[in-house]
């Protein structure tokens, strides 16, 4: 399977790289950077964001953007040229992104009100989308080892998603557009696949693929 193309980071090229820019009142930003090379860029709209970047090592990117009321952004950063775009608009979000390792990319977008996102990559040239478009959802995404894939949207209100990979290679894509559905993802090994969508109200699925290779496709609600 070949890897899933991130957004890349001009999306948010219009604010000066290391600047912070905020718009309205009582928004707070703050980016720490230690290394070389580094680029952190923040531009907030609205009332009450606020917005967090720590960078140690070098040639690091980190790009937020916030419009609404009582959004919280934190990326950190801890390595060699990793990536992370993080798009908030609405009320009452939060994002927390941490990346430890080299050549990690992520890329989160939240839509809406009280949704909740925490990502963890630990090694080298993992990738994380995650989109939220609604409200109350909740996604938990972790990767260990190397050049594992990501790939998690949520369109409907109330859904929930745990995710972790540990080794290299994996991917898994879950997409939920309906409501209140549940989601487990655990994959342990190599160059494991899950393809999982779920359109409607309440279902749940629990995904464990320990190995090498395997493959699964689910979708529920149709």
């Amino acid at each position: 399977m070949g890897p899933i193309k991130l957004l890349t980071l001009s999306a948010l090229a219009l604010f000066a790289i290391g600047a912070l820019s905020a718009f309205a009142a009582d928004n707070a930003g703050t980016v720490d950077q230690q290394g070389n090379h580094n680029r952190g860029a923040s531009a907030q709209q609205g009332y009450e964001n606020e917005h967090r970047t720590y960078q140690k090592g070098h040639e690091n990117q980190a790009q937020n953007y916030q419009e609404g009321t009582t959004n919280l952004g934190v990326l950190e950063q801890n390595g060699n040229k990793n990536q992370q775009t993080a798009f908030q608009k609405g009320m009452n979000n939060q994002l927390n992104v941490s990346q430890k390792g080299h050549d990690g990319r992520a890329d989160l977008h939240q839509e809406g009100n009280g949704n909740l996102a925490d990502i963890t990559q630990k090694g080298n040239g993992h990738q994380v989308i995650g989109k939220q478009h609604s409200e109350s959802n909740r996604m938990t995404l972790s990767q260990q080892g190397k050049e594992n894939i990501l790939d998690v949207r949520q369109y409907g209100p109330g859904n929930q998603v745990t995710a972790e990979q540990s080794g290299h290679d994996h991917q898994a894509t879950a997409v939920q557009s309906g409501s209140d559905n549940l989601l487990l993802i655990q994959q342990v090994g190599h160059t494991n696949a899950i393809l999982l969508e779920q359109q409607g109200v309440m279902d749940a699925a629990s995904v464990h693929q320990n190995g090498n290779n395997h493959t699964v496709t689910i979708s529920q609600g149709q």
